[in-house]
């Protein structure tokens, strides 16, 4: 049996990435694989590039953002991060919507458009140390991140690679 491929399409689910320090589950994994060469018994393959889609679930990237926020979709590729901050010994919970972007490839970024109650001294600082976040992200099954976009589901992103080294 051949084993050269011109082109092969992946699915995986519970593939591992790492965030910093922690690893960040992608929940789903959708790969196209082109000039693949399968290895020794079959136990892998090299595929001279690679391009796809990794959608990591907000509760997945809530757990990675090392803040006391939780994310959610806010729609209009926004989304919406609720933390609480102290205030005068009152504890007042708000949200934001922000945008996320990749930085240098390997580093997601959220950041609050706007923060309510901005004018109030202090208050900006205290609410974006909650909700502002930035997460050095590895490679995803050994491809770089090209660039992030908030679905319903999840934070899609669009992953791509040259000379993929995949594990039986």
């Amino acid at each position: 049996m051949d084993k050269r491929f011109d082109e092969v399409d992946v699915k995986a689910a519970g593939v591992r990435a790492t965030a910093g320090d922690k690893d960040v589950r992608v929940g789903e994994l959708t790969v196209a694989l082109r000039d693949v060469t399968v290895t020794g018994d079959w136990a892998g393959a090299k595929a001279g590039s690679a391009s796809g889609t990794a959608l990591i679930s907000y509760a997945d990237l809530t757990a990675a953002s090392d803040r006391e926020a939780t994310v959610a979709y806010g729609g209009n590729g926004k989304v919406k991060v609720t933390g609480s901050v102290k205030i005068l010994g009152r504890s007042l919970t708000k949200s934001v919507l922000s945008t996320v972007t990749v930085v240098h490839g390997d580093t997601l970024k959220v950041r609050a458009d706007e923060v309510p109650g901005s004018g109030i001294p202090g208050v900006e600082e205290l609410v974006r140390a909650r909700t502002d976040f930035e997460r050095p992200i590895g490679l995803i099954a050994g491809m770089k991140v090209e660039k992030v976009e908030p679905r319903p589901d999840g934070l899609a992103v669009t992953v791509t690679g040259k000379d993929v080294v995949l594990a039986g």
